[in-house]
Order: structure tokens, then C-alpha cells, then sequence
């Protein structure tokens, strides 16, 4: 089972490092951008500071501040002062990030149950507030999407012909504000890890980016113990951040998680969920 997972994983790297190197050179230059290094008057001007911004182009979902403090997620009303631990783990983040010119962004967790996507639906929602980062929260949790729901999203979102490049990003992607760009997904999708693995998810996602050019984008992964996708998806991410459910999450799975990442990403560090003992529900221990 390991070696086969690692034998997808340095497919998946090979295939990316063809895909850069066949890319032309001006493209490669225009493609690495210094993050935080885009100058932006408001939050309505879009991340790249332009009236013909693609960010603009995309379509404006309506938000329900109700729904969303139903679903937990605090950082966009702020009137939970949970959020303040949502905005010290973001100013840990975009440091680290900023300071090893990162920007992609996995969030997964051991097992089920840990709270990952609400934990990053309210980071995104964190990095929104700084008109200066353009931001991408994109669901790629393919056997159990709950993006869409938990933000109150009713019309039907597919991911599938996004990542086989059936789609484009432009018809694909949703905005909130001027600077947050969102990707759902209302169902499970078979062969999720074939798919994400393959070179037309990778090229659509490459395409993604180079189009849109986003600070920091953050993919909501499955649980990393329960199949194989968060490790084929690993070549396509700068580092992971482990969402652990606290009373819930054994110390050998966190060690597990540990292991399979070394040596394929760096581990950015442990969100701790469902922290009994903490002033709030959320808490943030342990960046490396």
C-alpha cells in the first residue's frame, strides 16, 4: 500500500516538474510572484489592483451570516471571539508562507470528524479580510464534499468537470468580497484518487493559478488515514496543516500523519479542534 502510494506520488511530481519545464520561460517568470507583493486600493478592486481583474469576473455568492454561525464559521461577522484564534494561526501562516515564497495550502486531518472544513472555511474567511492577499478556498475533500453546504450554498456546484478540464475556472469558481475565490463541490466523486492525481486535474489547477494568480490558496482535503488522496495530492501542495479533534485524535495518529509527510511536503503544523479546556472552541499549537 506505501509504495504504491509513493509511486503515485513521484508520478505526480514528475508530471509536474515536465509540465514547468515545458512551459515558456516568460511564462514560468510571470508565474512566480512574490506573495503580499500586489498592491490593491479596496477589497471591490480584486487582489490584482486592476478594473479588468478575472477575480471581479467571477460570480458573487450571497452569504447568510445565520447559516454561517450555525456552521461555527465566526470569521466573517467576527462577533464570536473565537475568531481571534482563526487570525493568529493566519498571521503565523502568511508568515511562513510569505518567508519561503509558499502559497498552496493542504488542510486535512487524520480521521473524520475533526472539524477540517470548518476550520478552513474560517481561515479563508480570515485571509479575506486582508484586501492586500487574494485568497482561494477550494474543496477537494472528493468522497465527502461539505463546503457548499456548511456555507449555505444551494445551487449545484461539480467539481469533476472543473479538474478534467471540461469547465473552466472562470465558470467554476465563486467569489465573496473582491479577493476571496471559492471552489465547491456537491458530490462525491469516483476514482477520487485517480482524478486528483492525473494530469488534467493538475493542469487545470496549474491553469487556475497562473490565470489568477491567488496569495495563498487552501484545498480541503480528506482525512489523511482514511484513503490515499491527500498523499497522491501531496506534489501539488508547499505544506499541510493537520486539523486534530481534541479528546478525539490519538497521539499515534498524529504520528502516522507525521510519517507519510515526511519527506513529501513540509508539515506547516497542528490546528487543535474541539479544545475542551481552551477559552474558546479552536485553538493553534505547533508550527514547524
Amino acid at each position: 500500500m506505501v509504495e504504491r502510494l509513493r509511486s503515485a506520488i513521484e508520478k505526480a511530481r514528475t508530471d509536474r516538474a515536465a509540465a514547468a519545464s515545458a512551459a515558456p520561460a516568460d511564462a514560468r517568470a510571470d508565474s512566480q510572484v512574490t506573495p503580499g507583493a500586489r498592491a490593491v486600493q479596496s477589497p471591490e478592486d480584486g487582489p490584482l489592483g486592476q478594473e479588468n481583474s478575472p477575480w471581479l469576473a467571477l460570480e458573487e455568492v450571497s452569504l447568510n451570516p445565520h447559516q454561517l454561525l450555525r456552521e461555527r464559521i465566526v470569521t466573517l461577522d467576527r462577533s464570536d471571539p473565537s475568531h481571534l484564534s482563526f487570525d493568529a494561526l493566519r498571521t503565523q501562516l502568511l508568515k511562513t508562507l510569505r518567508d519561503h515564497q509558499w502559497s498552496r495550502v493542504a488542510i486535512t486531518s487524520p480521521r473524520k470528524g475533526c472539524g477540517k472544513t470548518t476550520v478552513a472555511a474560517n481561515l479563508a474567511f480570515s485571509l479575506a479580510r486582508q484586501p492586500e492577499t487574494g485568497s482561494m478556498l477550494i474543496d477537494l475533500d472528493l468522497r465527502m464534499p461539505q463546503l457548499a453546504s456548511r456555507l449555505g450554498q444551494r445551487t449545484r456546484y461539480d467539481i469533476e468537470p472543473f479538474l478534467t478540464g471540461k469547465l473552466p475556472p472562470n465558470k467554476y469558481l465563486r467569489r465573496v468580497g473582491g479577493n476571496l475565490a471559492l471552489g465547491f463541490n456537491h458530490q462525491a466523486v469516483r476514482n477520487s484518487a485517480e482524478l486528483i492525481q492525473s494530469r488534467r486535474a493538475g493542469a487545470a489547477l496549474r491553469a487556475t493559478l497562473d490565470q489568477y494568480r491567488p496569495d495563498i490558496v487552501l484545498f480541503d482535503m480528506p482525512p489523511m488515514l482514511t484513503c490515499d488522496d491527500v498523499l497522491a495530492f501531496l506534489p501539488n501542495v508547499d505544506g499541510v496543516l493537520l486539523v486534530i479533534g481534541g479528546g478525539e485524535t490519538r497521539a499515534d495518529e498524529i504520528e502516522e500523519c507525521e510519517r507519510l509527510m515526511a519527506g513529501n511536503t513540509n508539515f506547516l503544523g497542528v490546528i487543535l479542534n474541539k479544545a475542551e479546556d481552551a477559552d474558546s472552541e479552536y485553538g493553534y499549537y505547533g508550527e514547524s
